[in-house]
């Protein structure tokens, strides 16, 4: 519990600075957003700002997002996936070993 202490005040005190930070609504963040809420429907023909901006506007920012995603999801698959066969080897060994069944599977009396 008096680890958490410090990690609770932290927290805290990041809540109430965010807390009081001001908000502005409405206003146009910059030149380009106020142009594709504008042009949108004429430049792409679609009736929805946000699919207008991904699929038209900023395409190859949404698929090179996407091909870094799938790439780290195939690296994270690749390197967990590795040693599964081995896992399995190395268990049978040791089932054959500590009194399993003759050809090391203790599940399959």
């Amino acid at each position: 519990m008096k680890r958490m202490v410090p990690a609770l005040l932290l927290v805290g005190t990041w809540a109430v600075f965010l807390a009081g930070l001001p908000l502005e609504y409405g206003k146009p963040v910059s030149d380009v957003a106020t142009y594709y809420i504008t042009h949108c429907t004429e430049d792409t023909g679609a009736i929805n700002v946000v699919a207008a901006i991904l699929a038209d506007y900023r395409l190859y920012d949404t698929v090179g997002e996407a091909t870094v995603l799938f790439t780290a999801i195939l690296g994270v698959t690749l390197i967990l996936g590795r040693n599964h066969h081995r896992t399995e080897q190395k268990m049978k060994q040791l089932d054959k070993l500590y009194g399993g069944s003759p050809d090391g599977d203790v599940y399959h009396l």
